[in-house]
């Protein structure tokens, strides 16, 4: 992304009131698939980052999804992954 996002000043105050602010297209969907998958590949330990340690040996690597998402699912539907 090259052009910068100018917080307008209901924004910064939204922000300070809530603490997140809400960017819709911010991000690509192309963007959201890599992170989706960097953090799968952590979770289930096919990707390793040095100092980080890897998930209890005794969590299923098996992810939960919320609603109808599922890895099939378009890289921008929301899919909220956890430990069982």
């Amino acid at each position: 992304r090259t052009e910068q996002y100018h917080v307008s000043v209901d924004e910064y105050v939204r922000f300070r009131e809530q603490g997140y602010l809400v960017v819709k297209g911010l991000v690509s969907p192309a963007e959201i698939a890599e992170l989706v998958q960097h953090t799968e590949n952590l979770r289930q330990g096919t990707e390793i980052i040095e100092g980080v340690p890897l998930p209890p040996a005794h969590l299923t690597p098996e992810p939960y999804t919320k609603g109808a998402a599922t890895q099939a699912s378009s890289p921008a539907t929301y899919r909220q992954t956890c430990w069982r």
